[in-house]
């Protein structure tokens, strides 16, 4: 004997709640949203038009990413050229250095072309941002205000960048409350709204930060972004040359089998990282005690009359902290 259910009737299995016919009068080539829900009846909806697609990008969080970030933007913009009132010669030596380049047609103090570092308050101090103020140089030289707001739009493309990092790598709801977070912090606000190489150094860093964790997150190709930003944040101001090659490394050892798997991008990445090394290197066969130089203008303990393992004491909590 067949002890299956007999299959039901078939005008039961056809009602689905849905209209044999539905006119949405859409045009040829015309994209369209639906929305489709079931109501309290049990019958199914469609909706189409402008409150659908403003229903979505509300629910994607696009909408108040939006926001924060014009908010951030008006915050750091706004009279930026009145506060900080006193303007230091840190801000100003990239721009003048740029327009030494344009002068000398691109070369250095030494008559060296595209020289890697260049002098500000310390005999070799300046470096990206020198280059960064080459194109304002062409139409309004020495202003102020691009100055400083160039510090300000590239710590926005950097915060929007690890808001985006943690919407969609770490899945992060409300991640766009990083971006007027930052802005609220005395210490972002106050040095993005300066001209200061260490704002500028920091906001690349944050920016290679982002890429690195895209490429974690399995896109390896945001690999060569990380690389890319975080050489030119090396270049950017004197801390970030040691900042940069320790955080290198500590990513290298947390990561390590995750390196391993994408061995031939790494590899890869290696090879950009050492062809933009070579200013680096250059720099240190022209001036062989730059670093000495440096490191003895910026009153480091490393020149000081120190035993060997007080030196290196101090060292290692540098490099902790």
């Amino acid at each position: 004997m067949n002890y299956d259910p007999a299959l039901p009737p078939p005008e039961e299995t056809s009602s689905s709640g849905l209209p044999e016919k539905i006119d949405l009068k859409v045009k040829p080539g015309q994209s369209l949203r639906l929305d489709t829900r079931v109501n309290q009846a049990g019958k199914v909806e469609i909706r189409s038009g402008f409150r659908v697609m403003l229903g979505e990008i509300t629910r994607s969080g696009r909408l108040f990413a939006f926001l924060a970030l014009l908010l951030t933007a008006v915050v750091l913009f706004s009279g930026i050229t009145r506060y900080p009132a006193h303007v230091t010669p840190d801000e100003v030596y990239p721009s003048l250095r740029a327009v030494d380049l344009l002068q000398n047609n691109f070369k250095g103090e030494g008559g060296y072309m595209l020289p890697a570092f260049l002098r500000g308050s310390a005999p070799f101090g300046v470096g990206t941002g020198a280059y960064l103020q080459l194109l304002p140089q062409f139409f309004r030289p020495n202003t102020l205000p691009w100055i400083r707001g160039l510090n300000v739009l590239l710590g926005l493309l950097a915060a929007l960048g690890l808001t985006v990092w943690l919407r969609t790598a770490l899945r992060l709801a409300h991640a766009w409350v990083l971006m007027p977070l930052l802005a609220c912090i005395p210490a972002w606000f106050f040095f993005t709204r300066t001209g200061l190489d260490i704002t500028l150094a920091a906001s690349l860093s944050m920016g290679a930060l982002g890429c690195y964790g895209f490429y974690r997150a399995g896109r390896p190709r945001l690999m060569y972004g990380a690389v890319g930003l975080a050489m030119v944040a090396f270049y950017a101001a004197p801390p970030a040359r040691l900042a940069v090659p320790t955080a290198a490394i500590l990513l290298a050892l947390t990561d390590w089998h995750y390196h391993r798997e994408n061995r031939r991008l790494v590899l890869r990445a290696l090879l950009l990282a050492l062809a933009m090394a070579v200013p680096l290197g250059i720099f240190l066969v022209r001036h062989p005690g730059a670093i000495q130089q440096e490191l003895t203008a910026a009153g480091s303990f490393l020149t000081h009359d120190l035993q060997p393992l007080m030196k290196g004491g101090r060292l290692a909590l540098n490099v902790l902290n």
